[in-house]
């Protein structure tokens, strides 16, 4: 016997729109104001160089290969070149994707069985987190 679908109510799809909008908007507010810290200028260093080669197979210098994910560091560094090589560009592609998350826990507590309240506390909880 299988289990009669759930439907979500369409409020809920409003707070979890509201939850995007508010956790994108705070996620990009004043995204390249600070310079970069030391890990992120390591890997800028990196990823604004000529070469493709040494974005995949080099880290900055020749002492360590590059340890960041792969399709992270190529769509950072074409990012680089469509755009420019600020702060804000450079913090962009993982802001987009923290955003993402938000939509990620709340289809997830949804399909490990939480109910429509929890889940939308779970993505509010992952908007509006400060870290």
């Amino acid at each position: 016997m299988t289990s009669p679908q759930r439907r979500t109510p369409a409020w809920a799809f409003a707070i979890l729109a509201l939850c995007v909008c508010g956790g994108g908007a705070l996620r990009l507010w004043n995204l390249g104001l600070h310079s970069l810290w030391l890990d992120e200028a390591w890997l800028a260093n990196t990823l604004i160089s000529d070469s493709l080669r040494d974005v995949i197979f080099k880290g900055p210098g020749a002492a360590a290969p590059n340890s960041t994910p792969f399709l992270l560091s190529l769509s950072i560094h074409y990012l680089t070149r469509l755009l420019d090589d600020s702060e804000f560009t450079l913090r962009l592609i993982p802001a987009l994707f923290s955003t993402a998350s938000i939509v990620t826990i709340w289809l997830l507590a949804r399909q490990l069985g939480a109910s429509t309240f929890t889940a939308l506390f779970a993505a509010i909880l992952i908007a509006f987190n400060p870290v």
